[in-house]
C-alpha cells in the first residue's frame, strides 16, 4: 500500500546550505505515520497509543533519497 503526504520543512530544521539534519528525518517519518493512520485508516494515531495504550513503536526504519529541486522520500 503506497500512502503519500508532505511535510513543510522549517528553516530550523536545515543547515545553512539547506541540508535537513539527519534527526529530522526521523521526526518527518513518525509525522508521515501519523497522517498514515488518519488519512487511510481513519484512526487517530494519539487515540490508538494513548487512550487506547496499544502503541506501535516502529522498530525498522529504511528509507531511500531521491534527489531533485523537491527532495521526495520513500519510505518502506
Amino acid at each position: 500500500m503506497a500512502f503519500r503526504t508532505q511535510t513543510k520543512v522549517c528553516f530550523s530544521d536545515i543547515d545553512n546550505v539547506g541540508i535537513v539534519y539527519y534527526p529530522r528525518f526521523l521526526h518527518y517519518f513518525h509525522l508521515a505515520m501519523e497522517e498514515f493512520f488518519g488519512n487511510e485508516l481513519g484512526i487517530d494515531y494519539a487515540d490508538v497509543s494513548h487512550k487506547k495504550n496499544f502503541p506501535f513503536p516502529p522498530s525498522i526504519w529504511s528509507a531511500t533519497f531521491v534527489g531533485g529541486s523537491d527532495t521526495a522520500i520513500a519510505l518502506t
